[in-house]
């Protein structure tokens, strides 16, 4: 039938820095960066994540769906601390053009604290709610290509992420929940 799959599970997030930024306290002006060699983090924890199929993204770019779930994946940052009731670090939200485990455009929440908190699974459950809101949020803004307040900067998500992200969010409508 197609359309979008959720999922709910433990996950294994792996991060490894490799620049670093100096920063002035009182301004925040950047005085200098450069690379650094830190080991790989790794975090057991747990995590809600949806994947579109195939079909949805049908006729789109890689690179016209890496802008697009950017761009969701910025509103939907936005969004999950206020469904939350939590701090924007607790929650992370990671998207992908390919996931590792199936190969399809997949967007990752996760909690950022070992073996969870119970934040991924709140979200799980307000799925419909939340898609709902984030295409209302991009609706309703009134910038004409993306903007921090919605889909993030032009420079993020290009010249088409607004539009792109609307679009694949429109999809939802009618799929699975």
């Amino acid at each position: 039938t197609g359309g979008l799959l959720r999922q709910l599970g433990e996950v294994t997030v792996n991060a490894q820095p490799t620049i670093f930024k100096k920063i002035r306290l009182r301004t925040h002006e950047n005085i200098g960066s450069g690379p650094i060699r830190l080991p790989e983090e790794e975090l057991h924890t747990s995590s809600y994540w949806f994947t579109f199929d195939e079909a949805m993204t049908e006729g789109k770019s890689a690179n016209d769906v890496q802008h697009a779930l950017l761009g969701i994946a910025n509103v939907l940052a936005h969004l999950a601390p206020l469904y939350l009731m939590c701090d924007p670090m607790d929650i992370r939200v990671v998207p992908q053009v390919r996931a590792v485990h199936n190969k399809l455009p997949t967007v990752f929440f996760y909690d950022r604290y070992p073996g969870g908190v119970g934040l991924s699974d709140r979200l799980y459950e307000v799925h419909g709610k939340l898609m709902d809101q984030a295409r209302s949020l991009i609706t309703s803004c009134g910038c004409l290509s993306g903007c921090p307040a919605c889909v993030g900067p032009i420079e993020e998500v290009g010249l088409l992420g607004k539009q792109l992200a609307l679009e694949l969010l429109s999809q939802l409508e009618g799929a699975a929940r």
